[in-house]
């Protein structure tokens, strides 16, 4: 199975009920989601949850260029793209924006052999 396409958003989804997390209200929650395309036709689907909509889109962001490195690649070779995701972004160094940046390609890498193999969709 070769990754074909990457797509990247960013979604706001409004609480039901505002709540406190950290000493700050939040009335929505901001995901970054993947889904990740093989040529199979399976999708593999990936997201990180952030409390509030500072510097979402810029993790945004270098998802979707991290993203690039990883099209055309066998989508079982998991290990392997994310030695090659963090290699991409090392000059940012370890944990933090990277991390947040990988977290749902990293996701979606696994949930796309799962789906493939009969595993319930997230």
């Amino acid at each position: 199975m070769k990754i074909e396409k990457i797509t990247v958003e960013v979604l706001e989804i409004p609480a039901a009920y505002e709540y406190i997390a950290g000493g700050n209200a939040v009335s929505s929650n901001w995901h970054v989601l993947v889904r990740l395309y093989t040529d199979d036709g399976v999708e593999g689907i990936g997201y990180i949850v952030a409390l509030r909509s500072g510097l979402v889109k810029a993790v945004a962001q270098a998802t979707e260029e991290l993203a690039q490195t990883l099209i055309g690649q066998d989508v079982l070779e998991i290990e392997k793209h994310r030695a090659r995701l963090a290699a991409a972004g090392a000059w940012a160094g370890p944990g933090g924006a990277l991390s947040l940046a990988m977290a749902p390609l990293d996701i979606a890498l696994w949930d796309a052999p799962g789906q493939d193999f009969g595993a319930a969709p997230l």
